[in-house]
């Protein structure tokens, strides 16, 4: 689906807590798994605006935690705290895209950092 296709993300559905599914990045044409093909983590956002992420496997951990905003089809994490001082106090735009029952969201290269595609199932109590 190309980005003019796409619907708004919508906050009601978006909040929740998430599993990962999967967490690739390309680089120079190549799929990489930046944390390890055994990447596993949750995220979680709640309906007053609040956001908890934390990703770890074999190539590395990272996390982090503060405020979300929807923009259309673009979720904006504006991170208080992080698990390195690069992910702390910053902001992270992410495209959101829903299929399948699965939350995907795709960030573009920037400040060193691979273009990443997340894939995320919402976890069922």
């Amino acid at each position: 689906m190309d980005k003019a296709s796409m619907p708004p993300a919508d906050p009601l559905l978006l909040a929740g807590t998430w599993q990962l599914l999967s967490l690739t990045g390309m680089e120079k044409g190549e799929i990489t798994h930046p944390l390890g093909e055994d990447a596993h983590g949750q995220i979680m956002y709640t309906m007053d605006g609040c956001l908890s992420a934390q990703i770890g496997g074999s190539g590395g951990y990272v996390g982090y935690a503060g405020r979300y905003e929807v923009h259309n089809d673009v979720v904006v994490h504006r991170t208080i705290v992080g698990s390195t001082p690069q992910w702390e106090n910053t902001a992270f735009s992410r495209t959101v895209e829903f299929r399948d029952g699965r939350l995907i969201l795709r960030a573009e290269a920037a400040n060193g950092l691979p273009a990443v595609t997340v894939v995320w199932k919402r976890v069922s109590h």
